[in-house]
């Protein structure tokens, strides 16, 4: 069954919007045409008639967007309505991505980033993605920037931003984009900076990322030694190692962090000294 132009529009766009564009016409006996319509009429009138006439030779293939040079006309009434109130499922997916990239092409004029970023993820358009991510860059973005790239698997992308992060000390957005581009040597440089300036958060994601268990240790030992404790409970957690998590537990009581010893203890499943802080040192830290 051949699908009619109408209902087409009246699937994406809704029945409202739909009668606004073109809308349920019927046709008038010839006798009672207007020979005199008024100029914004005329233009209307004609506007429609041109895209019924590419709608009818486009047929069976009435929803293939390639087959109707005007589709793009429709992009602002589609924009009206909103990326996530559309539907676009009578469409291939090769259409749909090209219907989405229009409604992200115009999002991106419009300066609505958010929904730009939603449209191209939606038509899996990894060249506009990437072209994003350039302008959040140009903009000194870099997180959005490395996510953008990351979402369009640009790996070159992700380590040139990656060491021009890790030139400008953006520690936080370089370990981003290694770890998104899964370069393990680049991480080892960067988790060696985090650690000469004392970074333990960002360090011990580059760490637990490369599964690294002498580098998680060494970091373990040198935040029991700055007395950085949580963090120190963190790598130990990371190795599974119950002998360090229960010396963290130890510290802790020496140093008067209960909570925190407990928590070492829970880790390291030391049922006696989690009873043991249970029964005397509850509510204290």
């Amino acid at each position: 069954m051949e699908t009619d132009a109408n209902e087409v529009l009246s699937e994406v766009l809704g029945s409202s919007a739909a009668k606004r564009f073109g809308g349920e016409v019927e046709e008038e006996p010839q006798n009672n045409k207007n020979d005199n319509p008024d100029e914004e009429d005329k233009a209307f009138s004609q506007q429609y008639e041109s895209y019924m006439k590419q709608a009818e030779s486009a047929k069976p293939k009435m929803a293939d967007p390639a087959t109707l040079p005007d589709f793009n006309k429709l992009v602002p009434l589609l924009i009206e309505r909103g990326i996530n109130n559309i539907n676009l499922s009578m469409f291939n997916a090769e259409a749909k991505s090209k219907i989405l990239t229009a409604l992200g092409d115009e999002y991106f004029r419009k300066g609505d980033f958010e929904n730009t970023l939603k449209a191209y993820l939606m038509a899996n358009n990894r060249w506009k993605l990437s072209s994003l991510g350039d302008e959040f860059k140009r903009r000194y973005n870099y997180s959005a920037a490395v996510n953008c790239y990351k979402l369009a698997g640009d790996k070159n992308k992700l380590m040139e931003i990656g060491e021009y992060c890790l030139r400008e000390q953006n520690l936080k957005d370089a370990v981003a984009a290694f770890i998104a581009a899964g370069e393990p040597a680049n991480l080892r440089r960067v988790g060696d900076e985090l650690i000469r300036r004392e970074k333990w958060d960002y360090a011990l994601e580059v760490y637990i990322y490369l599964n690294d268990r002498d580098l998680l240790r060494n970091l373990g030992e040198r935040c029991m030694d700055r007395k950085s404790f949580s963090h120190a409970l963190r790598a130990f957690e990371a190795l599974n190692d119950t002998e360090l998590l229960n010396k963290v537990g130890d510290i802790c009581i020496r140093e008067g962090h209960i909570a925190l010893a407990m928590k070492a203890y829970e880790k390291s499943n030391n049922q006696m000294m989690v009873a043991f802080l249970q029964e005397n040192f509850t509510g204290k830290d």
